[in-house]
């Protein structure tokens, strides 16, 4: 496998299949010297194999007599802007979805759907409970409604 560049619009490959470039429909080349080459140059520059792809494009790509840096400051500000759009998108998505897991669990009344509400307290349940047995809603209940009165 080795590296392949479009010539006119600077786009590096590692796709054999690629014959033609997908943004400017050149034609993609092979890379003059191998994969191990520029991972060695990017060791010696940038301290890591990881500027690879970067070494190539400064030593090689942006030479080629064909390069177009419009076309490609272009094409870089575009894949830009859609990525930024996409992470955008992604973001808020994830608010949206974070909106429905992160609301506090706060109880409401099944009547009117109030979050004013207080729960009953175990000594007043009991003390109903005492007096009117289990006939008493308090007794049965665990939450007042400070807005309707319902008990549930």
């Amino acid at each position: 496998m080795g590296w392949r560049y479009c010539p006119v619009c600077g786009i590096i490959t590692v796709d054999q299949y690629d014959q033609n470039c997908n943004y400017c429909n050149s034609k993609i080349v092979n890379a003059i010297n191998s994969d191990d080459y520029y991972t060695e140059i990017s060791n010696e520059i940038y301290y890591s194999s990881s500027g690879a792809r970067k070494a190539l494009f400064e030593l090689e790509v942006s030479k080629n007599p064909l390069f177009n840096k419009q076309l490609y400051e272009t094409r870089i500000a575009e894949k830009k802007a859609k990525d930024d759009a996409e992470f955008k998108q992604r973001v808020a998505k994830m608010k949206a979805e974070q909106h429905f897991t992160s609301t506090p669990n706060v109880p409401t009344c099944p009547t009117c759907h109030s979050t004013n509400i207080k729960k009953i307290s175990f000594a007043k349940g009991y003390l109903h409970w005492r007096a009117f047995g289990l006939f008493s809603k308090t007794a049965r209940s665990q939450f007042e409604c400070k807005s309707c009165g319902y008990k549930w």
